[in-house]
């Protein structure tokens, strides 16, 4: 008889162990999902900062000092060099959403309403 004790024990504890193996996989979901919510809005903070600094260049009545000052100014801005993202490649999770290049469907693209149909 011990050895059916032990036996139904062992599965007692086998229905926990996938029991508590499936709790923590939820509980990584969430977390990876809060974890991108967290820098889609550091993200997006960092873009409305980075506009409300260029809107204040480009809504200033400032022409210029000189004819030289305007001209590179003007050569800057044609070449888009006073205009390009202040990081690397642009924005992380904020470019994968403006470009529509995720692979599929997540969490946070659903609370969004982003999500690829």
């Amino acid at each position: 008889m011990p050895s059916e004790q032990v036996s139904r024990r062992q599965s007692q504890v086998d229905r926990l162990y996938v029991s508590l193996k499936d709790l923590v996989e939820e509980r990584k979901a969430k977390l990876e999902q809060q974890y991108w919510l967290y820098q889609l809005n550091r993200e997006v903070d960092e873009l409305e900062h980075w506009i409300a600094e260029k809107e204040v260049v480009a809504g200033s009545p400032e022409l210029g000092q000189d004819f030289e000052h305007v001209t590179v100014s003007w050569g800057n801005a044609a070449k888009g060099g006073s205009w390009r993202w202040p990081w690397p490649g642009g924005l992380g999770v904020v470019s994968i959403l403006c470009r529509g290049s995720w692979s599929c469907p997540h969490p946070v693209l659903e609370v969004l309403e982003l999500s690829p149909t």
